[in-house]
């Protein structure tokens, strides 16, 4: 279900590039990178469509009328909210109750410390369920599946590891590698 997820968000954002130019490749792997977190919070938007959750991701602006900003922590929040009344008592104010995922997505190929920084971001959080994306390079996937495995505490939580093409190649490849955390390390799911 989550490697679907993942499959059909990237095609997503291949099929929204496809049909604009762009001066600089930079600015059209920006452009995919953004699509891609864009399409793959929608997709998380049709599966928690009731009144008491709430996505955030910063290309959606529906949430700002309640809590003033787009992006909640983390590339995508998927939280629980519920309502409490203002200091004054005259208004209902929605705040987060618990958080059903939270996403990091980092697509640069040689940079270990960029993926340190979201996958702590990761832990720190206090979400059921945690997906760090890292790009397909062979040095980001070696060090992740190894190195990462180490650094996953016992919390109780599940923890999620995706490698997703580098959107520099979305044309010739879109296939995305998927593990979930295990008692013996990272495990592929298919």
């Amino acid at each position: 279900m989550l490697l679907e997820r993942l499959e059909n968000s990237l095609n997503k954002a291949l099929q929204e590039s496809l049909s604009s130019s762009y001066s600089k490749p930079r600015f059209l792997h920006s452009a995919r990178s953004k699509a891609w977190v864009k399409h793959l919070a929608d997709s998380f938007r049709n599966d928690y469509q009731k009144t008491e959750y709430r996505v955030f991701s910063a290309d959606y602006s529906h949430n700002r009328g309640e809590f003033k900003l787009n992006e909640l922590l983390f590339d995508i929040s998927v939280v629980k909210v519920m309502t409490l009344s203002s200091a004054s008592g005259h208004k209902q104010l929605s705040c987060v109750e618990s958080m059903e995922w939270a996403i990091e997505s980092e697509f640069q190929k040689n940079d270990s410390r960029a993926s340190i920084i979201d996958f702590s971001k990761l832990v720190m959080a206090r979400s059921k369920n945690k997906l760090l994306i890292l790009p397909q390079s062979s040095q980001i996937k070696e060090w992740a599946l190894l190195i990462l495995s180490k650094a996953v505490p016992e919390d109780g939580d599940n923890y999620f590891l995706a490698f997703v093409p580098h959107p520099d190649s979305w044309e010739s490849n879109t296939r995305i590698e998927l593990y979930c955390h295990g008692k013996d390390g990272w495990e592929g799911i298919s």
